[in-house]
């Protein structure tokens, strides 16, 4: 994570994006702690060493119909997408990688009851449900206060009105604010912003969408136990340095356990 200069077109153009206030790591970084604090820089580099052609593969896999270019910018969200569709997208995430689609009738009944129509689940899975949970995990990660390290978490606002473990995912522009997150029961997408293309300036109108969020979900499971997922089998837990994912024996830094797939954990360092 550091300021940085994409050539791209064979050298003849740069693209040149930014963090947040322009505020890097300076090192290498953890791909939890970049989506936790929203490392623009780590997004367009893991996007570029994927091919552009990769998140237009899987964004059509999780619902997103929009026609998107396979550009560095794409990473930012640099394509306009319906709240609807990004929030089906997260939605695959919360069903462990089985397809999700939406549905506004779930029963139709007569007047005695008797069921003329009852909508039925689809049961595809269309994403690998480890990696699923994995991604899961770490989306958590924007609510975990203890990773703002040099930049706060982006859930930071929020995270101290939360009762309960969500995934989740914030994202502004100039003039849009937007909020998705999960838990296995429930899906929310907020999206803030004025009808017309006008700027949001006021400090405070940027955080409507979390703040918004975080009062439906908490209204919603109000009274309810903590339901959250279990790894696999194929999963292994390891105590590390969230934020770089190194592994250490002694530390007085902040150490958390985040989840591998069994024989791709980090290895130890002194």
């Amino acid at each position: 994570s550091e300021p940085t200069t994409f050539f791209i077109n064979n050298g003849l153009e740069t693209y040149s994006p930014s963090n947040f206030a322009n505020i890097y790591a300076n090192k290498d970084i953890s791909m939890a702690y970049a989506i936790a604090v929203s490392d623009n820089i780590y997004a367009v580099k893991t996007h570029l060493f994927l091919g552009p052609e990769s998140l237009i593969n899987t964004a059509h896999k999780v619902g997103i119909t929009a026609q998107m270019k396979p550009v560095p910018s794409l990473a930012l969200g640099s394509t306009e997408i319906k709240l609807s569709e990004m929030t089906t997208a997260y939605a695959h995430f919360a069903s462990l990688g089985k397809k999700v689609k939406p549905v506004y009738i779930t029963k139709i009944t007569d007047l005695n009851d008797n069921v003329i129509y009852e909508y039925k689940p689809i049961e595809e899975q269309v994403l690998d449900s480890d990696l699923s949970f994995l991604m899961t995990h770490m989306l958590e990660g924007m609510f975990d206060t203890r990773m703002s390290e040099n930049i706060t978490v982006t859930g930071q606002s929020i995270a101290g009105s939360l009762s309960r473990t969500y995934a989740g995912k914030s994202g502004s522009t100039d003039y849009d604010n937007t909020m998705i997150g999960y838990n296995p029961e429930l899906v929310l997408g907020v999206w803030t912003g004025f009808d017309e293309l006008v700027p949001i300036i006021k400090y405070e109108e940027k955080s409507y969408s979390k703040r918004l969020w975080a009062q439906v979900v908490e209204e919603y499971f109000q009274g309810t136990e903590n339901n959250w997922y279990e790894p696999s089998d194929n999963i292994i837990g390891v105590r590390v340095n969230p934020i770089t994912g190194d592994i250490y024996y002694n530390t007085d830094g902040y150490t958390k356990v985040m989840y591998y797939l069994k024989g791709t954990q980090p290895p130890y360092r002194y």
